[in-house]
C-alpha cells in the first residue's frame, strides 16, 4: 500500500492497493484520484526490464484497474505507479 502523495497542496492520489500479492492471473491496482490525471503503471523485472506498460487517465474519484499478469514468468517484479511529479512502487511475487 503507498501513502498520499501530495502535488501542488492537491492529493493527487491517496491510498493504492496492489493485490492479490502474489499473482497468478489478474492483479488488480486501486487507488483514489481527485483530479483526472495521466497516470502509468510499469511493471519491471528484479534487474529493471520492463515486462508490462500501460497509461491510463485516472477518473475523479476511485479507480481500480485490472492487469493481466499470467504471460509473466515466476518471480519477483515491481509494480510503480508513475504520474506528474510523483511514482510509487511495491514489490510484487508472480507465482
Amino acid at each position: 500500500m503507498f501513502g498520499a502523495i501530495q502535488n501542488d497542496e492537491k492529493v493527487v492520489t491517496e491510498l493504492v492497493n496492489v493485490y492479490p500479492n502474489p499473482v497468478k492471473n489478474d492483479l488488480s491496482v486501486q487507488f483514489n484520484s481527485e483530479l483526472g490525471t495521466e497516470l502509468s503503471i510499469i511493471i519491471t523485472d528484479i534487474i529493471g526490464k520492463v515486462a508490462y506498460t500501460t497509461s491510463f487517465t485516472a477518473a475523479d474519484g476511485n479507480n481500480q484497474i485490472m492487469l493481466n499478469v499470467s504471460d509473466l514468468p515466476r518471480g519477483l517484479y515491481m509494480v510503480t505507479l508513475i504520474g506528474d511529479g510523483f511514482n510509487r512502487t511495491v514489490k510484487v511475487t508472480k507465482e
